[in-house]
């Protein structure tokens, strides 16, 4: 595709206007000149050109939202020393950890792991700064990307942040040349990991890319619904929201200036997901940042049986990432325990369900539509009727929830009522899930068994 001096017009016919723009942001961010820009992302609003485009191919080419070629990235992030499972793509070791540092875990979604390695990379000078999403100053509502140098300041952009940024594209990664750390999305890993491929002099200083497990991205409106709900009319009485709050998994909780709080569960928080999500996310095929060098999510396998904090799942995906957690440990920043490739599984069935087997449905749905989709150079699972069947029953569900009737009996209803029926769901859905992956075949015939990792020399 190089040298075909596509224009911005390309990305806006091919992605922006085709519904698969992710809203990560990269197009704006990499763009040499800074003519790409957006009024106001959080509430949906796309990449718009804001001056005169020159056509050099950058942002249609690093853009994840129209193709990811999943078969030459697992290629090219294979080493001898590691794994592969179609399900967690490529892993040199996977632990459950967490901050040794108590302020570090409990001021986390669930172990505070990745605090814990940005924290030791910035103190052993591994890096010299982290690319993280932390509040803005004047909106403690809202949050944007932005490249941090201290302590206090990756400290303060601990937990995860349940929203699209408000501004995106001022981080200037392009532009910042010392040692960098980068925490994204796995569509944001994606785009960075394009961009090395057409500008490698512009990655070079990517000391680290630390990926999130993620199942969705919420528009602000998601956040806004809860204001609403809680009474909170006027926003600038808002002193902080914290998506991860308190005892793990924690809940969300917004704060004012006056001293009053008002939370809710993460459990109960989850039903926004099905309201205020972007569409894209629902054709999206990876859930654990496959391409980074390490990857980090909830470590459910404590659930509920763990008093003194969350823990974290941490993949190691190569050796530079292995390296910088064993470095963490080995200075007292981290702790770390080895689980198996099928507890890992096991812990995130219901979303790897989701991504790798419900995204090809949703994928070939669309496609039948007329459509525009995502292309992953990936072969389409093998499924029967009734996971096709469930599939279409999941499209019913969420539908009939965000009809106009349903929203307004959701928007009444207790919160005690509702933060039960969605923590049983969530478990029937783990439970369900489970079963189906341990049958899962691929398009190559290659039995997915959650109980037994693949060959180390298999590529699918």
């Amino acid at each position: 595709m190089r040298g075909k001096h596509y224009h911005f017009d390309h990305l806006k016919r091919d992605v922006i206007d085709a519904d698969l723009c992710t809203h990560c942001g990269l197009c704006i961010e990499a763009c040499p000149v800074d003519v790409i820009g957006t009024s106001s992302p959080s509430e949906g609003s796309l990449p718009e050109l804001i001056g005169d485009c020159p056509a050099c191919d950058i942002c249609v080419e690093i853009c994840p939202g129209k193709t990811v070629d999943f078969d030459h990235l697992r290629t090219e992030h294979q080493e001898d020393s590691t794994s592969f499972n179609d399900l967690l793509g490529t892993y040199k070791n996977i632990y459950l950890g967490h901050a040794l540092d108590p302020d570090v875990r409990g001021s986390g979604s669930s172990g505070g792991a990745i605090t814990a390695l940005l924290l030791h990379a910035k103190s052993h000078d591994k890096v010299d700064g982290a690319l993280v999403l932390s509040e803005e100053d004047d909106r403690p509502y809202q949050f944007r990307s932005r490249i941090v140098e201290t302590e206090a300041d990756i400290r303060k952009a601990a937990q995860s942040k349940y929203i699209i940024p408000g501004q995106m594209g001022v981080g200037d990664i392009t532009n910042y040349r010392k040692r960098l750390a980068y925490v994204g999305l796995p569509c944001q890993i994606h785009g960075i990991k394009k961009l090395g491929g057409i500008r490698p002099r512009w990655t070079q200083q990517f000391e680290y890319t630390i990926g999130l497990y993620c199942g969705d991205t919420l528009y602000f409106s998601a956040t806004a619904e809860l204001f609403k709900r809680f009474g909170i009319t006027d926003y600038s009485q808002i002193e902080s929201v914290r998506y991860r709050e308190g005892a793990w998994p924690g809940n969300f909780e917004v704060t004012l200036k006056d001293g009053r709080s008002y939370a809710i569960s993460k459990y109960t928080f989850n039903y926004l997901s099905f309201l205020f999500d972007v569409d894209r996310c629902h054709v999206c095929t990876d859930i654990t940042a496959e391409f980074a060098d390490i990857s980090v999510g909830d470590g459910w396998k404590y659930e509920g049986k763990s008093p003194d904090g969350g823990w974290s799942i941490i993949v190691t995906r190569n050796g530079k990432g292995e390296e910088l957690v064993q470095s963490a440990v080995e200075a007292g920043d981290l702790r770390v325990e080895e689980v198996t490739l099928s507890e890992a599984l096991k812990m995130h069935a219901h979303s790897l369900d989701n991504k790798k087997v419900g995204t090809f449905l949703r994928i070939d749905r669309r496609r039948q539509q007329g459509r525009a989709v995502p292309e992953y150079n990936l072969p389409t699972p093998q499924v029967g009727i009734r996971r096709k069947l469930d599939e279409r029953l999941v499209a019913l569900l969420i539908a009939t929830m965000r009809s106009l009737p349903v929203r307004f009996c959701l928007d009444r209803l207790p919160l005690p009522w509702l933060e039960a029926f969605l923590y049983r769901m969530r478990e029937t859905w783990k439970w369900w899930s489970q079963g189906n992956l341990k049958s899962l075949k691929s398009g190559t015939g290659d039995l997915l068994q959650i109980a037994a990792p693949a060959p180390k020399e298999t590529l699918t």
